[in-house]
């Protein structure tokens, strides 16, 4: 999904029904579990860690999301998926090593992470807008 086309009222495609899920992770929760691992007093030596919401959202809940944030209504354009073998319908990071071993806990919540995407979009079409006034 990309909300920039939501901003200009165009609508994305979503390949199958949008009942498929993914675990939708903000970039700072992403950097936050990387310093936790990296600053960790305990020998972690190749140790793998997920690091995620650690819950499914389904593609239409995304879609639902970013209309809210937006406040339109705009509907996907769904066509059947190209990838019909091996296709993965559900998808989250299982987060429970990360948050037993180093003490990692999500903080951005998916709504906050697409307001906040969404209020970063907004000012950038406002800066682009006033600096184009000096051109």
């Amino acid at each position: 999904m990309r909300p920039q086309r939501t901003v200009i009222n165009r609508r994305d495609t979503i390949y199958g029904d949008g009942t498929q899920t993914r675990d939708f992770t903000n970039i700072k929760d992403v950097v936050h579990g990387i310093t936790l691992a990296m600053t960790s007093k305990e020998k972690l030596g190749a140790d793998v860690f997920n690091i995620g919401l650690g819950k499914s959202t389904s593609l239409n809940d995304i879609v639902d999301a970013l209309n809210k944030a937006f406040g339109k209504n705009i509907k996907p354009e769904y066509v059947d998926n190209p990838i019909k073998e091996s296709y993965i319908q559900d998808q989250y990071a299982d987060i429970s090593k990360i948050q037993k071993k180093l003490g990692f806990r999500p903080t951005v919540t998916l709504v906050e992470g697409i307001k906040n995407q969404v209020e970063n979009l907004r000012l950038e079409k406002v800066q682009k807008t006033s600096s184009d006034d000096f051109r």
